[in-house]
């Protein structure tokens, strides 16, 4: 009786399992983000294309992660992450 219950059981949460990957997209919200659980920033598509800039020259100059996660803190506080483009500026 003991093994059909831990069968039955064991069924049960394979079944969850199995379901739970099938619709895992649902549950994940749409949008872009940096970092994970309570310490999420939320990111706007422009945010986040400056985001993978700063990874991109941290990797491609061989920076520790410390040096990403400084440039990354910079950016935030100095820019709010928005891309700072130079205005044109139209003479008469």
């Amino acid at each position: 009786m003991l093994i059909v219950i831990f069968a039955l059981l064991g069924g049960a949460v394979y079944g969850g399992f199995r379901v739970y990957q099938h619709y895992q997209l649902a549950f994940i919200t749409p949008g872009c983000q940096a970092g994970t659980g309570g310490n999420a920033i939320a990111l706007d598509f422009g945010q986040a294309a400056d985001a993978a800039t700063i990874a991109d020259v941290a990797v491609y100059d061989h920076l520790p992660v410390e040096a990403l996660t400084i440039a990354y803190a910079t950016a935030i506080q100095e820019s709010k992450f928005f891309s700072a483009a130079p205005t044109v500026v139209s003479w008469p």
